[in-house]
């Protein structure tokens, strides 16, 4: 379970780091993307894969609770 918090917030601080001044500068062009500004398809596809990694990650988090609970009641049949 420690590791897990680890990995999380691990994932939080990388989503911070990406998501500030340095990253933001340099994708600041004046560029499209699919008809989309380079700094907008950024930032909007930067949170959608961190959306998409939380979601996995607590998916698998809460499968593996599931997996122990369910040995656990089973042992005690």
């Amino acid at each position: 379970m420690k590791k897990s918090r680890e990995l999380l917030l691990i994932l939080v601080i990388f989503a911070a780091f990406v998501l500030n001044y340095p990253w933001l500068s340099i994708v600041s062009k004046q560029l499209l993307v699919f008809g989309i500004p380079l700094l907008y398809f950024y930032l909007f596809g930067m949170w959608f894969v961190f959306i998409a990694l939380v979601y996995i990650f607590v998916n698998n988090l809460n499968n593996n609770l599931e997996n122990k609970t369910k040995v656990k009641t089973d042992d005690v049949k």
